[in-house]
């Protein structure tokens, strides 16, 4: 299947420069023709963003296994986006990569794309020695793994062409028109002929025990600092919620988040930063009457398990690639009071699920 070529997921002016370089080589080098698929095999799927990222694609992978249950599964996966699967069912074979141009300095991102370079050698015979038949590429944004598929020699090879790499691909599906990421990924997997619709998998099993009452989460850390609401606004919005009787617990990661769900004034149980290991925090969102956050991950989660959400959305692109359906979207800094009405409506006729039974 053709799409017209578009760079509509590279963010920022340089990255589409970079992808439309690249087009333009593999164009010249790499021209691919369309050609019915095979039965896969040995399949690899490919998603190296960030945790949300990668939890919303192992979406594809219990439907793949449901056709072709004898396929051997492959992910490759960058090491801070592998937590989700680690309680993933159906996959044979992890690949990782350690790369991340997170380096603030010019000379610190060449040094780190040199190791990057390096590196990308190295997976490519990895990869390659696995034989894989068929490659899906799940990360629609720049940059992508679709030319280190190629150099493994995958011959099918499957994806978006979103983000460049499109010349590469033999099989290429239309992105939809402002859809969220997961209603994206059943057009991609209609080609190997299956038409049910992914969902996320959730293995709802904790490593310690938990609340006897579920509290609201509030998560108000993110790896983008800029994506972040005043401190002042958590403060109000938490004094204004216990106002109210509700119990409140903050999740988060790493001392700044911590110091920042300090400074709010949680203390002890209310502050669980740090010290829930990922199936528990998969299982605290699980249960939670509401779920307030920044973070994309935890509103995955919280929408996977059809609890009632808020999400706030500062300084992001294309917010409906990240919006689940049913969740309550803010785009600018709202009044704390505003967002505890909100959540009081959103806590009418809704159930916690009890997962005392899961071990």
């Amino acid at each position: 299947m053709s799409t017209k070529k578009t760079r509509r997921f590279c963010f920022g002016w340089k990255s589409r420069v970079l992808a439309t370089v690249l087009d333009g080589w593999h164009a010249l080098f790499s021209r691919q023709e369309s050609f019915p698929l095979e039965k896969p095999k040995r399949l690899l799927l490919s998603n190296w963003g960030s945790l949300g990222d990668v939890l919303l694609a192992t979406s594809v992978i219990a439907p793949l296994k449901r056709r072709y249950p004898d396929c051997v599964i492959g992910f490759l996966v960058s090491e801070r986006g592998k937590k989700p699967l680690d309680s993933t069912l159906g996959i044979d074979q992890i690949h990782i990569c350690r790369w991340q141009l997170n380096a603030k300095s010019t000379l610190g991102r060449i040094f780190q794309f040199m190791a990057f370079s390096t590196q990308t050698r190295s997976l490519v015979k990895e990869i390659a020695s696995e034989r894989y038949d068929t490659f899906i590429e799940l990360y629609p944004f720049f940059p992508n793994s679709i030319a280190l598929a190629k150099a493994a020699r995958i011959p099918q090879r499957l994806g978006f062409d979103t983000s460049g790499g499109g010349s590469l691909l033999t099989h290429c599906s239309e992105w939809g028109k402002d859809d969220y990421l997961l209603k994206c990924y059943p057009r991609l997997v209609k080609q190997l002929g299956i038409e049910e619709t992914p969902t996320v998998q959730l293995i709802l099993s904790h490593d310690n025990p938990l609340p006897e009452k579920p509290p609201l989460i509030l998560h108000m850390g993110s790896s983008n600092e800029e994506k972040e609401l005043p401190i002042t606004f958590w403060k109000t919005l938490y004094a204004l919620l216990k106002e109210e009787g509700l119990s409140v617990a903050f999740t988060g990661a790493g001392k700044r988040q911590n110091e920042m769900i300090a400074a709010v004034g949680a203390a002890g149980e209310e502050n669980q930063c740090d010290k829930l290991s990922w199936n528990d925090f998969v299982c605290w969102l699980a249960r939670a009457p509401c779920v307030v956050t920044i973070d994309s991950v935890s509103a995955h989660i919280a929408a996977a398990a059809e609890r009632p959400l808020i999400v706030f959305y500062l300084k992001k692109p294309n917010i409906e690639l990240w919006k689940p359906e049913g969740a309550l979207a803010f785009e600018k800094v709202p009044d704390p009071e505003e967002v505890v009405q909100a959540v009081k409506k959103q806590l009418v006729n809704r159930e916690t699920v009890d997962l005392h039974s899961y071990r």
